[in-house]
């Protein structure tokens, strides 16, 4: 299941995936997009809807946040099916 990019207010840009955000960015996971054990795997890690995270690198290939006091490294691929927004009243890193 495919979840189209939208507007969380008019205040903020679109929906984007994790792998488009610049390093220092906080953001919260508004979802996550794929598969039945792509989504559980991901929710497992601590990408729940409403969860703050900080995105610490983005490589070509891996992407490395801090979640839940935890950091973490997601492949392309993952990091690509979360759905993320940029923390209320906050938007360095976010990308133009």
């Amino acid at each position: 299941m495919r979840l189209p990019a939208r507007k969380i207010s008019d205040q903020t840009p679109a929906m984007q995936n994790l792998r488009t955000c610049r390093p220092g960015a906080r953001v919260v996971v508004q979802g996550v997009a794929g598969g039945c054990s792509a989504r559980r795997r991901l929710e497992d890690m601590g990408f729940l809807p409403g969860e703050q995270i900080e995105v610490v690198r983005v490589t070509s290939g891996p992407v490395l946040v801090h979640v839940r006091g935890a950091r973490l490294a997601l492949g392309a691929g993952m990091a690509a099916k979360v759905l993320v927004a940029p923390v209320e009243g906050e938007m360095p890193g976010w990308p133009d």
